[in-house]
């Protein structure tokens, strides 16, 4: 009985969440003058190359996850069945929860002979590094801005979030907020074998934060494409806002893919750079992109790795 009065007040929780996040997007469409858009002239070239730049940030993902497995099992995957699990798997992302995501994972690396403990840790840790370097990537890019138009209480907040974000993927404090982590959700203890050491969390730190980066800059050039105006401090600026709203898009577990929370993050902190009205169509060009490279990503890795032959 206490469990499903639990179950109503999350759903409770996530309708109403939703519901704020919806009344946001109507208002703001709303106050939109259309008819800045009409002189929008778009670069074709800049819109590909950033879905280029940003499918390639995607296909290195999967070598964080196996310097992952490399540290558990010490057997070395086969690119082939890597990528195969990875690309299957991450379409999963779209349904909520992600469940799938995580559960398709690990029941594609059962198949593969991995282990089912191994699977689920890694999976799990491999979600959890995304969040951390998505984070480091947007407040160390935030840093980087012109610091002059914005308070020092501000300034002196992004130095205190950045060193806690790097405080936080020290191993020792890594592995206590996993193991913490790990009991909320799974509602059990992570047994100390499955935590990581230095090596292993800095390969995988490293790859991810370079995929983090890459993707930042691919989708900030989608803004260069649609507003040339942008400056140099204002590109590096953007590719922070779009690092940050990932992580808090992926730390929101009821969201599919991130999908609205990661939105209205940017719609808020993109205004900062570029009129309202091309914020809103960068934002919504850059959900579609994701939805066409998240598909590029699967075929591109089946093409190239043959599975499923």
């Amino acid at each position: 009985m206490e469990k499903d009065k639990k179950k109503l007040l999350k759903k409770i929780l996530v309708y109403l969440f939703y519901m704020a996040i919806v009344v946001f997007i109507v208002r703001y469409i709303a106050g939109l003058d259309f008819s800045v858009l009409k002189q929008v002239k778009t670069n074709g070239w800049l819109l590909l190359l950033s879905t280029v730049i940003r499918t390639c940030s995607l296909l290195m993902l999967p070598l964080s996850w196996k310097a992952l497995l490399d540290n558990f099992t010490g057997e070395r995957l086969r690119a082939d069945s890597l990528y195969k699990i990875y690309a299957k798997s991450w379409l999963g992302r779209y349904i909520p929860g992600k469940v799938a995501w995580v559960g398709g994972k690990i029941y594609l690396a059962a198949q593969e002979g991995i282990d089912t403990g191994v699977a689920v840790i890694t999976s799990f840790l491999d979600s959890v590094l995304q969040v951390f370097s998505c984070m480091l990537v947007g407040t160390v890019f935030f840093l980087f801005t012109d610091t002059t138009k914005v308070s020092a209480r501000t300034v002196y907040a992004l130095y205190a979030l950045t060193a806690a974000v790097i405080f936080c993927l020290l191993p020792p404090v890594f592995n206590r907020l996993v193991g913490i982590a790990y009991r909320i959700i799974k509602h059990k203890s992570l047994e100390e074998r499955y935590y990581m050491n230095g090596r292993a969390l800095g390969k995988g730190i490293g790859i991810v934060t370079l995929s983090k980066l890459v993707s930042g800059i691919g989708t900030s050039v989608m803004i260069l494409a649609l507003y040339p105006a942008l400056s140099f401090g204002q590109f590096v600026f953007s590719i922070g806002v779009f690092s940050v709203s990932t992580a808090i898009g992926m730390a929101a577990l009821f969201a599919p893919a991130g999908m609205g929370v990661k939105e209205s993050i940017q719609l808020l902190l993109l205004g900062i750079v570029a009129p309202r009205e091309i914020c809103a169509l960068v934002v919504a060009l850059v959900s579609i992109q994701s939805v066409v490279i998240d598909l590029a990503f699967y075929v591109i890795s089946k093409l190239l790795f043959r599975f499923d032959k």
